[in-house]
């Protein structure tokens, strides 16, 4: 995939590639050209990246779940303490009322 071939380099090659090369098949030829080139190697580079943004998007949906399901507690708290708040407050006028 990186082999460096350039005008001035040199690169050993397989008989596989040199029949590869002068096959009738675009497909296999553009593939070893796009090989030699240093483009697969890119393309590569780029699927993993794809991949690891997929699973960076999985990740914030689960985060985004969790978010929604502590805010739902945090929502429940919050009116239980204002209930508790009036029910201080009517116990302590009641008291002054004795």
């Amino acid at each position: 995939m990186d082999t460096g071939m350039g005008a001035d380099a040199y690169s050993v090659i397989e008989l596989k590639m040199i029949e590869t090369i002068l096959s009738d098949k675009t497909d296999e030829r553009r593939r070893l050209f796009e090989e030699a080139a240093g483009v697969t190697k890119y393309k590569h580079r780029r699927k993993a990246a794809y991949r690891k943004l997929e699973a960076v998007q999985a990740d914030l949906v689960r985060v985004n779940d969790i978010v929604a399901e502590v805010q739902k507690a945090v929502n429940s708290l919050e009116r239980r303490r204002r209930r508790r708040n009036n029910t201080m407050k009517l116990k302590m006028k009641l008291r002054a009322f004795e």
